[in-house]
Formats: C-alpha cells, sequence, structure tokens
C-alpha cells in the first residue's frame, strides 16, 4: 500500500490485504516455476532474395500471427519509426502473448523476432523485442492470479485490492520503469476512481469529512505519480 491509502480503508482491514497480496504472488510464482515444456518451434532459415525460407513445421509447432499481423497495422507510428507513448505497444503485445506458445523457446522468439524486425521500423521492432519475453511471463503469471481468484471482485475495496495486486505483479515481472510505461496511465486513472468511490462509500465518516479525505488522496496520488514522486 502507498502513503495514498492511510485513511482509505479501516485500520482492521490493512493487514489481510498485504497478507492476501504476499500470498498470491509467492503461488504465481510457484506455479510458473512449475510450468511444463511445449512445442518450440523450429529455427527460421534465410533463403534466397528478400524472402524467408521456412522449413516444414508439425500441427503441433504451428502458431498464426494472423493477430499479431493486424496489430501491426493498426499500429500508426511517426517518422521517428518509435510510438510516441509507449502504451501503443500493449495491443500488439497481447496478440503476440495470444499467438505464442505459453512457454516460448529462444526458436520461437527468433520467428516472433523475425515476424517484428521485417514487419515495423527498426527503432519499433527493437522496443517490442526487448519487452516481449517478459510480458509473456506477466500475461502467463496474469492469467495463473486470475485462476486463483474466479469472477470479478465483488465490492469497490476487493476491486482496489485487485489493483494494486495486479500493480505489483507488473512491477515485479516486467520491471517498475517498463510497468509505468505500459501500464502507469490506465493504473493511475483506475485507481483515482476506486479511491473516490471507496471514500464515498465510507459509512463512518460525514459529507464534509469524506470531501476532506478526498482532496487528501488525490493530493497524494498526483504527487506520487508526478516526476520524482514517491510511487
Amino acid at each position: 500500500m502507498t502513503t495514498a491509502n492511510r485513511e482509505l480503508l479501516p485500520r482492521d482491514s490493512w493487514m489481510p490485504a498485504i497478507a492476501m497480496l504476499a500470498v498470491a504472488l509467492l503461488a504465481v510464482a510457484a506455479l510458473l516455476n512449475g510450468i511444463g515444456n511445449v512445442g518450440v518451434m523450429a529455427p527460421p532459415h534465410a533463403g534466397g532474395g528478400r524472402h524467408v525460407e521456412l522449413p516444414a513445421l508439425t500441427s503441433a509447432e504451428q502458431f498464426s500471427f494472423a493477430g499479431a499481423d493486424r496489430a501491426i497495422k493498426r499500429l500508426k507510428l511517426p517518422e521517428s519509426g518509435r510510438a510516441e507513448r509507449f502504451e501503443a505497444y500493449e495491443q500488439l503485445l497481447l496478440a503476440l502473448a495470444e499467438s505464442l506458445p505459453v512457454t516460448p523457446q529462444n526458436a520461437t522468439l527468433d520467428r516472433a523476432d523475425l515476424l517484428l524486425t521485417k514487419s515495423l521500423p527498426v527503432a519499433a521492432a527493437n522496443e517490442v523485442t526487448a519487452v516481449l519475453p517478459s510480458f509473456l511471463r506477466y500475461r502467463q503469471a496474469e492469467k495463473t492470479l486470475l485462476g486463483l481468484s474466479p469472477g470479478a471482485p465483488g465490492d469497490i475495496e476487493g476491486a482496489y485490492l485487485h489493483l494494486q495486486l495486479q500493480n505489483a505483479l507488473r512491477n515485479t515481472i516486467l520491471g517498475e520503469e517498463v510497468a509505468a510505461k505500459l501500464y502507469g496511465t490506465s493504473y493511475r486513472m483506475t485507481e483515482i476512481h476506486l479511491v473516490r468511490r471507496m471514500l464515498m462509500q465510507r459509512q463512518d465518516l460525514d459529507e464534509d469529512e469524506k470531501r476532506r479525505l478526498i482532496r487528501e488522496q488525490m493530493d497524494t496520488l498526483m504527487t506520487e505519480d508526478a516526476p520524482g514522486g514517491t510511487r
């Protein structure tokens, strides 16, 4: 929990939330380490001219890049060849995550890299290729996490705790810098929305106190998200 959560929830609800966060992260890590290998693609082989000659693949080794192709076509890049905002790569990364095996090996990632290199400007291809392995691990961890707690959160407090857990998972697997560039804006807006709703539902506060706490929480969140903040 950040400093913005000091008065957000009743005090006796903090420790169960923190314990749930720690246990869920440990469970996800354990499950990920236990995932076995699946079929691996054969390595790419360069052919003559501008074409790429690929060996025949078994049905277990084949996967479709149709979703990634569509995401690439929708990706609008400026002359620099790099997305102005890193969030623009999310749909392409999601499409690749859906196309690739659960635990892709180096040869499989080589094929994905080849597609990106031939379909995107060098700057964009390098950015997506660099984050792809960790993004695939994150998506698998997120699916595992959802399996541990199926169904949507039953209330605002549950939704807020799920958001914090999801953010912790992103920071752990993607790294704080990549997680902030890829999800920072959506995380901040969702957090602000849920904080306001939780404070408005507090039955132990009068309206003036709710408004005061909302102002304090919003000021704290904006300070933490500003350059040089403490988040």
